[in-house]
Protein backbone atom coordinates (compact mmCIF):
# COMPACT_ATOMS: atom_id res chain seq x y z
CA UNK A 1 0.00 0.00 0.00
CA UNK A 2 1.64 3.34 -1.43
CA UNK A 3 1.75 6.43 1.31
CA UNK A 4 -0.25 9.43 -0.36
CA UNK A 5 2.85 11.85 -1.61
CA UNK A 6 0.13 14.58 -1.35
CA UNK A 7 0.38 17.44 1.96
CA UNK A 8 -2.20 16.96 4.45
CA UNK A 9 -5.09 18.85 3.51
CA UNK A 10 -4.87 21.87 5.96
CA UNK A 11 -1.85 22.72 4.28
CA UNK A 12 -2.87 22.39 0.61
CA UNK A 13 -4.13 26.50 -0.08
CA UNK A 14 -7.72 26.60 -2.77
CA UNK A 15 -5.33 27.92 -4.99
CA UNK A 16 -3.31 24.93 -5.37
CA UNK A 17 -6.79 22.91 -5.46
CA UNK A 18 -7.48 25.22 -8.09
CA UNK A 19 -4.47 24.78 -10.00
CA UNK A 20 -4.98 21.44 -9.97
CA UNK A 21 -8.51 21.53 -10.64
CA UNK A 22 -7.14 23.55 -13.74
CA UNK A 23 -5.20 20.36 -15.04
CA UNK A 24 -8.18 18.07 -14.45
CA UNK A 25 -7.35 16.69 -11.32
CA UNK A 26 -10.85 15.18 -9.80
CA UNK A 27 -9.79 14.45 -6.45
CA UNK A 28 -8.34 18.76 -5.55
CA UNK A 29 -12.36 19.32 -6.94
CA UNK A 30 -13.17 16.61 -4.26
CA UNK A 31 -11.41 18.39 -1.55
CA UNK A 32 -12.48 21.68 -2.87
CA UNK A 33 -16.11 20.46 -2.62
CA UNK A 34 -15.56 18.59 0.70
CA UNK A 35 -14.20 21.64 1.84
CA UNK A 36 -16.69 24.39 0.91
CA UNK A 37 -19.78 22.53 1.14
CA UNK A 38 -21.16 23.24 4.39
CA UNK A 39 -20.21 27.06 4.49
CA UNK A 40 -21.71 27.32 0.72
CA UNK A 41 -24.76 25.52 1.72
CA UNK A 42 -25.37 27.69 4.94
CA UNK A 43 -24.95 30.49 2.73
CA UNK A 44 -27.48 29.47 -0.17
CA UNK A 45 -30.10 28.37 2.60
CA UNK A 46 -29.67 31.70 4.60
CA UNK A 47 -30.61 33.12 0.47
CA UNK A 48 -33.27 31.02 -0.48
CA UNK A 49 -34.42 29.85 2.83
CA UNK A 50 -35.23 26.15 1.58
CA UNK A 51 -32.81 23.38 1.73
CA UNK A 52 -34.13 21.89 -1.79
CA UNK A 53 -32.98 24.78 -3.19
CA UNK A 54 -30.19 25.43 -1.47
CA UNK A 55 -29.03 21.91 -2.17
CA UNK A 56 -29.74 22.53 -6.01
CA UNK A 57 -27.91 26.17 -5.74
CA UNK A 58 -24.80 24.33 -4.40
CA UNK A 59 -24.49 21.98 -6.43
CA UNK A 60 -24.93 24.36 -9.49
CA UNK A 61 -22.20 26.79 -7.95
CA UNK A 62 -20.11 24.01 -7.66
CA UNK A 63 -20.44 22.80 -11.55
CA UNK A 64 -19.70 26.74 -12.49
CA UNK A 65 -16.14 25.80 -10.24
CA UNK A 66 -15.37 23.27 -11.66
CA UNK A 67 -16.30 25.04 -15.99
CA UNK A 68 -14.82 27.88 -14.81
CA UNK A 69 -11.46 26.84 -13.28
CA UNK A 70 -9.43 27.92 -15.96
CA UNK A 71 -10.70 31.66 -15.56
CA UNK A 72 -9.84 31.38 -11.93
CA UNK A 73 -7.36 33.62 -10.90
CA UNK A 74 -5.29 32.77 -8.16
CA UNK A 75 -5.44 35.60 -5.61
CA UNK A 76 -6.39 33.54 -2.43
CA UNK A 77 -9.76 34.44 -2.80
CA UNK A 78 -11.53 31.26 -3.93
CA UNK A 79 -14.36 31.49 -1.08
CA UNK A 80 -15.26 35.04 -2.17
CA UNK A 81 -15.84 33.98 -5.57
CA UNK A 82 -17.73 30.78 -4.58
CA UNK A 83 -20.20 32.59 -2.32
CA UNK A 84 -20.49 35.65 -5.20
CA UNK A 85 -21.41 32.72 -7.33
CA UNK A 86 -23.98 31.48 -4.73
CA UNK A 87 -25.06 34.57 -4.49
CA UNK A 88 -25.91 35.22 -8.01
CA UNK A 89 -27.33 32.02 -8.63
CA UNK A 90 -30.04 33.04 -6.21
CA UNK A 91 -30.89 36.00 -7.40
CA UNK A 92 -31.31 34.66 -11.12
CA UNK A 93 -33.51 31.66 -9.30
CA UNK A 94 -35.37 34.41 -7.21
CA UNK A 95 -35.56 36.68 -10.83
CA UNK A 96 -36.61 33.29 -12.93
CA UNK A 97 -39.41 32.51 -10.10
CA UNK A 98 -41.09 35.62 -10.61
CA UNK A 99 -41.24 35.84 -14.38
CA UNK A 100 -42.55 32.76 -14.32
CA UNK A 101 -44.96 33.10 -10.98
CA UNK A 102 -46.47 36.58 -12.85
CA UNK A 103 -47.27 37.91 -16.10
CA UNK A 104 -48.38 41.37 -15.41
CA UNK A 105 -45.87 44.35 -14.83
CA UNK A 106 -47.54 45.75 -11.41
CA UNK A 107 -47.30 41.58 -10.50
CA UNK A 108 -43.93 41.67 -10.64
CA UNK A 109 -43.61 45.17 -9.20
CA UNK A 110 -45.44 43.94 -6.22
CA UNK A 111 -43.73 40.85 -6.11
CA UNK A 112 -40.31 42.43 -6.08
CA UNK A 113 -41.16 44.71 -2.82
CA UNK A 114 -42.91 41.88 -1.08
CA UNK A 115 -40.60 40.53 2.27
CA UNK A 116 -38.60 37.66 1.70
CA UNK A 117 -39.71 34.44 2.82
CA UNK A 118 -38.97 33.89 7.06
CA UNK A 119 -36.39 31.32 7.83
CA UNK A 120 -37.88 28.66 10.04
CA UNK A 121 -37.85 28.32 13.52
CA UNK A 122 -36.71 24.47 12.66
CA UNK A 123 -33.63 25.30 10.80
CA UNK A 124 -31.60 26.31 13.96
CA UNK A 125 -31.50 29.02 16.68
CA UNK A 126 -29.06 31.37 15.01
CA UNK A 127 -31.24 31.81 11.98
CA UNK A 128 -34.49 32.12 14.27
CA UNK A 129 -32.78 34.95 15.85
CA UNK A 130 -31.85 36.09 12.88
CA UNK A 131 -35.50 36.23 11.74
CA UNK A 132 -36.22 39.72 12.54
CA UNK A 133 -33.76 41.54 10.66
CA UNK A 134 -34.15 42.74 7.01
CA UNK A 135 -32.50 40.24 4.59
CA UNK A 136 -29.69 42.71 4.01
CA UNK A 137 -28.44 42.46 7.62
CA UNK A 138 -29.11 38.86 8.08
CA UNK A 139 -26.76 37.76 4.91
CA UNK A 140 -24.06 40.44 5.78
CA UNK A 141 -23.70 39.01 9.92
CA UNK A 142 -23.70 35.72 8.85
CA UNK A 143 -21.30 36.43 6.54
CA UNK A 144 -19.44 37.93 9.23
CA UNK A 145 -20.49 36.16 12.62
CA UNK A 146 -20.79 32.17 11.21
CA UNK A 147 -18.54 32.15 8.16
CA UNK A 148 -16.15 34.35 10.12
CA UNK A 149 -15.54 36.84 6.49
CA UNK A 150 -13.37 39.84 6.69
CA UNK A 151 -15.26 43.31 5.57
CA UNK A 152 -12.76 43.60 2.18
CA UNK A 153 -14.26 39.57 1.40
CA UNK A 154 -18.15 40.57 1.85
CA UNK A 155 -17.68 43.50 0.19
CA UNK A 156 -16.48 41.87 -2.90
CA UNK A 157 -19.57 39.24 -2.87
CA UNK A 158 -22.13 42.10 -1.90
CA UNK A 159 -20.49 45.38 -3.94
CA UNK A 160 -21.23 47.35 -0.71
CA UNK A 161 -18.18 49.34 0.88
CA UNK A 162 -16.31 48.15 3.89
CA UNK A 163 -17.80 51.19 6.01
CA UNK A 164 -21.40 50.57 5.37
CA UNK A 165 -20.78 46.90 6.23
CA UNK A 166 -19.36 47.42 9.57
CA UNK A 167 -23.12 49.78 9.79
CA UNK A 168 -25.01 47.11 9.14
CA UNK A 169 -23.37 44.36 10.97
CA UNK A 170 -23.20 47.06 13.89
CA UNK A 171 -27.19 47.56 14.00
CA UNK A 172 -28.33 44.61 13.41
CA UNK A 173 -26.36 43.23 16.27
CA UNK A 174 -27.98 46.13 18.36
CA UNK A 175 -31.17 45.14 17.27
CA UNK A 176 -30.55 41.27 18.28
CA UNK A 177 -29.27 42.74 21.45
CA UNK A 178 -32.57 44.68 21.94
CA UNK A 179 -34.80 41.13 21.25
CA UNK A 180 -32.45 39.41 23.62
CA UNK A 181 -30.85 37.00 20.86
CA UNK A 182 -27.60 35.07 22.60
CA UNK A 183 -24.28 37.10 23.46
CA UNK A 184 -22.59 34.42 21.00
CA UNK A 185 -23.08 36.57 17.91
CA UNK A 186 -20.25 38.77 18.10
CA UNK A 187 -18.02 38.87 14.80
CA UNK A 188 -14.47 37.69 15.48
CA UNK A 189 -11.82 40.70 15.47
Amino acid sequence: MSADPRPPMAQITDDSLMAQIQRSDQRAFRDLFARHYNAALRYAFLLCGNREDARDLIQEAFVRVYRGAVQYKMQGRFRGWLFTIVRNLAADRVKRRTVKTTGSPAALSAAAKAPAPPVREGGSSFLAQLAGLSDEQREIIVLRVVEEMTYAEIASITGLREENLRQIVSRGLTKLREKGASNELQPAE
